[in-house]
């Protein structure tokens, strides 16, 4: 399945706060194949944040400029949050998410 903003690849100038939740049964992998977001110093302008379950839980991480994320697992949900300021220009991002199996582990 795939996550990507509704105006990539055309630059991103408009203010813009959307919210995703990934539910799977198992575990959930998010990958990541294009970024691109205004670089900020602490990822407070354009960014992507990333949260375990819900928009309350655990941060997994934010991230803004043009790295990619590395991989990005949890069990069952996934909570993503993409965060525009309207000022500057990038491309935005494209994402993919997918069931995985959860590995049973028996001593």
């Amino acid at each position: 399945m795939l996550l990507t903003l509704d105006v990539y690849p055309l630059s991103i100038f408009v203010k813009l706060q959307r919210h995703h939740s990934l539910f799977t049964g198992n575990r959930v992998l998010v990958s990541f194949s294009q970024f691109e977001l205004e670089t900020s110093e602490f990822c407070n302008e354009d960014y992507v944040e990333l949260r375990r379950e819900s928009a309350v839980g655990p941060v997994i991480g934010v991230y803004c400029g043009t790295d990619i994320p590395s991989n990005i697992t949890a069990a069952h949900s996934i909570w993503v949050r993409f965060q525009s300021s309207g000022t500057g220009t990038a491309s935005g991002f494209i994402a993919d998410y997918s069931m995985c199996e959860l590995q049973h582990y028996t001593p």
